[in-house]
């Protein structure tokens, strides 16, 4: 068994057969007459009854420069292929190839650390002084293995600059012989120039500085995932799909363009489980959820564009993946479909819309409503408990009349006001937004006698007056500097305990602005809930509200 370069069983690895193939023939190439094109790969391929795009779509990242790219489905026919080092070491009889790059990177981190800090010129190493830089015996072969240590250092993240003096490739001549025809083309090859001889130069950067004493690949590919990691950080990260997107009655029964593609990110990720470069085919998800192939193709359209699959168009269809966007994508949604509030808006609004699913009666029988598809929220039941709370608000905010009979709700009828409500989420506005936005009417409490165009609101007795809303913003002001908050969230806290105050201290207090200000400070006290304090306000918020 050929010896391995020490380190590579900690390096990206191809996983099959094929993948190993592919691999070996573009360094095959490399190592005789420079990168080869997309096409010569392909046609290679091709002839043993593999298709390149695949095996390129499905190839573990960070073997070949570039791929898998989901920018381009399907590679030009002159755009190079070329290996990484990690790549470069699973190849047949690459051990003294890799060891040499290694000893390479080491010693531009050394040059680095030592050269002239008053020198104009650019931290470099020329393949003159690489022989003498390096520390390496000299050998017949030690030229050559210079110069593919050469052609990989050149696509790494630390080299700013690389320049081939001469050409360090074969320059291929072809030539058709006299009265021959275009079959009998033969390629003559010869080093241009300078037989056998060549110059390159590598410049590098302050990255290399990571790569000081670097002992074998492995431990330069675990440098250099966390240098890559670390520059990642600064980036800001593409905004996930929000989850209104998905978790309204309106969107899960017939869902928008936004929620089939938050559902296909959700699908993708149940399929994939951990493996989340793996591509799998949509069909499956298009009979799930009965799409056409022009539905399928906006959908694909719209998750690309907000960056949380990739999309590969094969030979025989199209394949996707989740991009690390759409992980944390799937599992924001995931998370959401489990927090109260989530399931207590989807439940107001669902209950609102299956009593006006019978209208003009707007009449809707609890017992039917619990048996429904309705209560499932993307595979998650809900329970019979949170669908009465659900109920038991609406009634209590004048938007529904619940009847009774032996203590168990029967029926829940909309009044004028929650018939309204149900013509507003036609627009998918939530029982939430709809109530925030009435100018007379808090969501968490309504007192005094109000109405909403010409419907009455019933008058709920235990509603908080414009003194209890004082009370709150001056006691979230007392503890805004114990709460375990970061500076920021602080003083954000602290602007709206103010806002409130002043708001509750007016003339005509405006209920829904009081109620918009508690809400906020509620969710910044609950990031903070550690000690006897926060949690007695974040009471008291909940009795605003």
């Amino acid at each position: 068994m050929p010896r391995q370069p020490p380190g590579s069983d900690r390096i990206p690895a191809p996983r099959n057969d094929e993948e190993r193939l592919l691999l070996n023939l573009v360094w095959q190439e490399a190592a005789k007459e420079g990168w080869p094109t997309f096409r010569m790969i392909d046609l290679s391929l091709y002839q043993q009854g593999i298709d390149a795009v695949e095996m390129l779509a499905q190839l573990p990242p960070h073997l070949l420069v570039g791929w898998p790219d989901s920018r381009h489905h399907v590679p030009s026919p002159n755009s190079l292929l070329k290996l990484t080092a990690a790549g470069a070491a699973h190849c047949a009889e690459t051990t003294d190839v890799i060891d040499t790059f290694v000893t390479l990177v080491r010693t531009l981190a050394h040059i680095e650390e030592h050269w002239p800090a008053r020198s104009e010129q650019p931290v470099r190493l020329h393949s003159e002084n690489a022989q003498a830089e390096t520390g390496l015996l000299s050998r017949p072969e030690l030229k050559e293995l210079l110069r593919l240590g050469f052609i990989l250092s050149r696509e790494e993240p630390w080299c700013v600059y690389s320049n081939s003096l001469t050409n360090p490739f074969p320059f291929r001549a072809f030539a058709i012989p006299e009265g021959g025809s275009p079959e009998d083309v033969t390629p003559t090859v010869h080093w241009e120039d300078n037989v056998g001889l060549f110059g390159w130069e590598l410049g590098v950067d302050r990255r290399i500085r990571a790569y000081r004493g670097l002992e074998d690949i492995g431990d330069y590919w675990s440098r250099r995932s966390r240098q890559l990691a670390s520059a990642e950080r600064l980036v800001p990260a593409p905004a996930a799909p929000p989850v209104r997107d998905l978790f309204t009655p309106w969107h899960l029964e017939q869902p928008s363009l936004a929620a089939h593609a938050a559902l296909l990110v959700l699908w993708l990720s149940e399929k994939v489980g951990e493996d989340t470069l793996r591509y799998e085919n949509p069909e499956q998800f298009t009979q799930e959820q009965q799409l056409s192939d022009a539905r399928l193709q906006a959908v694909l359209a719209y998750a690309q564009q907000q960056e949380t699959v990739e999309v590969l168009q094969t030979l025989r269809h199209s394949i996707v993946r989740l991009t690390i966007t759409g992980v944390a994508a799937a599992e924001e949604l995931l998370l959401a479909r489990r927090t109260r509030r989530v399931r207590f808006d989807y439940l107001t609004s669902a209950l609102v819309k299956a009593a006006m699913d019978t209208y003009p009666q707007c009449r809707l029988m609890v017992e039917d409503f619990l048996a429904s598809g309705a209560l499932c929220l993307y595979r998650d039941r809900l329970t019979q408990e949170e669908v009465l709370q659900a109920a038991e608000y609406l009634g209590e905010k004048g938007l529904a009349v619940l009847y009774r009979r032996d203590g168990r709700l029967q029926v829940l009828r909309l009044t004028g006001a929650g018939i309204e409500c149900g013509l507003e989420g036609e627009n998918e506005v939530s029982v939430r937004e709809f109530m925030q936005n009435q100018p007379n009417i808090n969501i968490g409490s309504v007192y005094g006698n109000t109405t909403i165009g010409d419907h009455n609101i019933l008058k709920v007795t235990h509603g908080a007056s414009p003194a209890d809303f004082a009370d709150f913003a001056r006691r979230v002001l007392d503890a805004a500097h114990t709460v375990d908050l970061s500076e920021e969230q602080r003083s954000q806290l602290i602007d709206d305990a103010e806002q409130l105050a002043n708001e509750s201290a007016s003339s005509v207090p405006t209920v829904s602005r009081m109620h918009q200000l508690v809400i906020h400070i509620r969710d910044a006290l609950a990031q903070g809930a550690t000690d006897a304090i926060t949690q007695g306000l974040l009471d008291a918020a909940h009795h605003l509200i």
